[in-house]
């Protein structure tokens, strides 16, 4: 992927949002981050890497993301009965999947994941992804021999005014526990098994037959003049490749 600084940011952050050290681990098929994500967005960012273009400043929420998840790592090693960011492995359809997940409290058998979100991200509640994320790696620490009671998502919010607090819908609190709920086992394998399928299954010559749904284009409006493809106008990194994105603009447009 080329990497763009209209800004001209400085070289210092250029290079840490630049140098992740992230790797899903050699031989990896998917991770659950990529498994959760529509197939043909894993799909298209692989085959067309040195064609996609990124620029720096839309990486800076995903920097202090790191920043943030790296001082909490640091802080968990010191709590006795906890284990943080450990990637476990497994094998679905003889494809490797791994996960690593935030932190594990041996105590309370609790699965926690910290989120560094808008305040709007959680207007609904729990999403529906975090819900599958964390059942995903409970699955994979069941595997490992560790069995999971508790699932929780810990949000703290980039953009919480202490002056709305106590409005409807608007958290009390800059940082907050949300209980997730937690599935069986079989519906862990379940879930994982369908998403391997899916992933391993697209097509790009007869896309449509695996395209993004309305729900993973984040599609708002009621008519076609109106409608808005939220994730594919504003966040999503392989837009400008997508055959399923290029049929949407020209029936909307003509294009």
């Amino acid at each position: 992927m080329k990497i763009t600084n209209k800004q001209g940011l400085p070289d210092v952050l250029v290079n840490a949002i630049t140098n992740d050290p992230y790797t899903r681990g050699d031989g990896v098929y998917r991770s659950i981050t990529e498994l959760i994500n529509p197939p043909q967005i894993a799909y298209l960012k692989r085959k067309y890497d040195d064609k996609l273009t990124m620029d720096i400043a839309d990486r800076m929420y995903a920097l202090y993301g790191r920043l943030i998840h790296q001082v909490l790592e640091d802080s968990g090693e010191s709590v006795a009965d906890m284990i943080t960011e450990q990637r476990l492995y497994t094998d679905i359809f003889h494809r490797r999947i791994s996960g690593s997940f935030d932190s594990f409290t041996y105590s309370n058998k609790t699965l926690n994941d910290y989120k560094f979100v808008s305040v709007y991200k959680m207007n609904n509640g729990v999403p529906k992804e975090y819900t599958q994320q964390l059942n995903c790696y409970a699955y994979l620490l069941s595997e490992a021999g560790t069995d999971v009671e508790n699932l929780t998502v810990t949000t703290m919010y980039r953009d919480w005014s202490a002056s709305r607090a106590g409005n409807k819908n608007y958290p009390d609190s800059i940082a907050q526990v949300h209980p997730v709920e937690l599935w069986t086992r079989a519906q862990q394998k379940d879930y994982l098994e369908d998403r391997v399928y899916a992933h391993k299954s697209y097509n790009e010559s007869v896309w449509s037959l695996h395209s993004c749904s309305p729900e993973e284009r984040w599609e708002r409006g009621a008519t076609r003049q109106t409608r808005k493809q939220v994730r594919c106008e504003s966040y999503c990194e392989v837009a400008s490749v997508c055959p399923q994105y290029k049929e949407i603009l020209e029936t909307k447009y003509g294009e």
